[in-house]
């Protein structure tokens, strides 16, 4: 059981190690990549410089070339905008710049839930094994040494294991066979030590009586 504890122990500890690694790696993927808005937003500020008319129609800037960039527009702090967005300046007029947010956060988390749930799992399948392997067949080693001991008297407990139960129900009916027949043995052999010293008895009661007479 212990060394079976310390496999266990040592493969969720590596299993843990793994995750902290992939969400280093990935944090730094997701902080990099979401400073790419930025860059973006800085080309759409740069074409707004140098077209006139797209500083009086913002709408007119072609975001086909853009990953990120959804809409460009005069600024307008009553208008209600459900998309993320930066404001930028251009010659005195402020201009929204929306975007859309990085989906890398969103694998992220999904990533770390998923090897939460995998690391979850593993500890249960563990737990399992120790349970219904490991401790039943632990109780096993112990009963055949004491049987080779030859303490019979200890009963073997009940136990409802589907790999082995029904092993350890015979092991017990086998150590109450073998109590029995020690038992058995006991008996005989106490039977036949007073028959002999009965006959022994018997013997020497006449010749007794012969030395007395001769």
């Amino acid at each position: 059981m212990s060394r079976f504890r310390k496999a266990a122990t040592i493969i969720i500890i590596v299993q843990i190690l793994i995750i902290v690694v992939l969400n280093v790696i990935c944090l730094y993927s997701v902080r990099k990549s979401g400073k790419y808005y930025r860059v973006e937003a800085e080309r759409v500020v740069r074409m707004l410089e140098g077209d006139s008319s797209l500083r009086e129609n913002p709408e007119g800037v072609d975001i086909s070339g853009f990953s990120t960039i959804i809409r460009v527009s005069h600024f307008n702090s009553s208008e209600i905008c459900n998309n993320d967005y930066v404001v930028e300046e251009v010659d005195g007029t402020p201009y929204r710049i929306e975007y859309k947010a990085d989906k890398n956060s969103t694998a992220f988390l999904l990533m770390n839930i998923g090897m939460a749930a995998g690391l979850l799992l593993t500890v249960g399948v563990f737990i399992y094994i120790g349970m219904k392997v490991i401790k039943p067949f632990d109780k096993m080693s112990s009963l055949t040494q004491e049987l080779a001991k030859g303490n019979l008297s200890a009963p073997i407990k009940e136990e409802r294991s589907r790999f082995f139960g029904k092993f350890l129900w015979g092991m017990d009916m086998l150590r109450e066979n073998l109590e029995d027949s020690k038992t058995k043995n006991l008996e005989y052999q106490k039977e036949k030590k007073t028959m002999l010293l009965s006959l022994s008895h018997d013997i020497k009661t006449p010749l007794s009586a012969i030395q007395l007479y001769s």
